[in-house]
C-alpha cells in the first residue's frame, strides 16, 4: 500500500466543486487500496521535465497529477491536483519535483500550460 501525500497550499489547483470533490476522494480510496488497479490508469508522461510525474484517471473527464516517489522500498504518491484530461497532461509534462534548499522538503512545482502559438492566415503578397 503506497503512502499518499496531498500537496498543501497549492494555488495552481483549481477549486474542486462538490461533485468533483467526491470523485477525487473516491480516487484517493482506490489509490490507497490498490495503486496497481487498471481502473486508475496511472501513466507516466512522455518527454516530461520530471520522470516521476504521472497522471491518473479520476473519471472520464478528469485526471489527477501525481509524483511517484520510491525510497528504500517505500512508495509515496504526491497528489498535486485534478484538472480536465488534456490540460492535466500538458501541465504534468511541465511539472517537476524539487528539494527546497532551505528546509530539505520535497516540493512539487506545477508547470504551466504553454500558450498555443498564434496562427496567422496565409499572407500572400499583394501584386
Amino acid at each position: 500500500m503506497p503512502n499518499l501525500v496531498i500537496a498543501s497550499n497549492n494555488k495552481a489547483m483549481p477549486k474542486l466543486d462538490g461533485s468533483l470533490k467526491h470523485k477525487v476522494y473516491d480516487f484517493f480510496e482506490k489509490l490507497n487500496a490498490d495503486h496497481t488497479s487498471s481502473s486508475l490508469h496511472i501513466e507516466p508522461i512522455v518527454n516530461s521535465k520530471d520522470s516521476r510525474v504521472r497522471t491518473a484517471r479520476v473519471d472520464q473527464q478528469f485526471r489527477a497529477i501525481l509524483f511517484r516517489i520510491e525510497d528504500k522500498g517505500n512508495l509515496t504518491y504526491l497528489y498535486m491536483g485534478t484538472w480536465p484530461h488534456d490540460e492535466a497532461i500538458k501541465i504534468a509534462g511541465q511539472s517537476e519535483l524539487k528539494v527546497n534548499p532551505v528546509n530539505g522538503v520535497l516540493e512539487g512545482i506545477i508547470g504551466t500550460v504553454p500558450d498555443e502559438p498564434a496562427s496567422f492566415p496565409d499572407q500572400t503578397p499583394l501584386p
